[in-house]
């Protein structure tokens, strides 16, 4: 049996490009990532008046050698519809809600005043979460291709 080990002198981590090759196909995953999670949150987003799903954006957080993406929303009840609320919520707990100064509540089409009004709450979409655990898979797919490309450019 004969074993032969050739050490050169050539190459990208030699030459001092491994940081560069490494960021630069770190951003170009996350990148990818961050607009394939933006597309699937979307998608499971309820659409009543779609300014929620339009809040919903993916944002990149450069640095070295750290990469952070981000998908979120910009809607003021975004994370209850996300989260639930009420006895379905984080809290578990209905709503309650009482007149201002001991007066009654009453809106257009009630029958007659009430002192207070029971709210249970709604459920959660977890259109985030769901959506991470249904495409998980596919995230780690453009990750590993990452690594295969760093590995492929580094010994170039």
């Amino acid at each position: 049996m004969e074993l032969k080990v050739t050490i050169t002198q050539k190459g990208a981590i030699f030459e001092g490009k491994a940081p560069e090759i490494l960021q630069k196909a770190l951003d170009e995953a996350m990148s990818e990532a961050v607009t394939f999670m933006e597309g699937r949150v979307k998608a499971l987003t309820p659409r009543r008046t779609g300014l929620l799903a339009q809040s919903i954006h993916g944002e990149i957080e450069r640095g070295t050698p750290v990469v952070r993406g981000i998908v979120a929303h910009q809607s003021r009840y975004g994370d209850l519809v996300e989260r639930g609320t009420g006895i379905y919520g984080p809290r578990g707990q209905e709503f309650i809600i009482t007149p201002k100064d001991k007066k009654a509540l009453f809106w257009p089409g009630a029958k007659y005043p009430v002192m207070k009004v029971v709210q249970q709450g709604f459920p959660g979409r977890h259109m985030f979460e769901q959506a991470l655990n249904e495409n998980f898979g596919e995230l780690q797919e453009i990750f590993n291709r990452c690594g295969f490309e760093i590995a492929r450019k580094l010994s170039e």
